[in-house]
């Protein structure tokens, strides 16, 4: 009964994880135009897996890192201090926002990495 709990609690966080890393390989990979020509077959194949299966193995990823923080950082804490937990949780947010923020600039506007 308790595993059956838990999948019922993860699988909506499972779900959107996944959807998140194919939306991210969606707009990374951006909608192309289609040649006809037996390279543009190929070119689809390729950016249909790399849109799909590299997006939900980056969902899967996000998808993990979400079970983590919650069995590891929410459910050991006390609810008494939710306020220290939320503190955390809110750093832990920002700092991978700033990592991820920077690394954008560096790469498109910078043109560093």
């Amino acid at each position: 009964m308790r595993a059956l709990k838990l999948l019922r609690n993860y699988i909506p966080w499972f779900v959107f994880a996944l959807i998140i890393g194919i939306g991210y390989m969606f707009l990374l990979l951006k909608p192309h135009q289609t040649i006809d020509s037996d390279f543009g077959f190929i070119q689809e194949v390729f950016l249909g897996y790399g849109t799909v299966g590299i997006g939900a193995l980056i969902g899967v990823f996000i998808a993990l890192l979400f079970i983590l923080i919650d069995r590891k950082i929410i459910k050991t804490q006390q609810l008494s201090r939710t306020s220290i937990i939320t503190k955390r949780v809110l750093l832990i947010v920002l700092v991978v926002t700033i990592v991820i923020a920077l690394h954008y600039i560096l790469e498109k506007w910078l043109d560093l990495i």
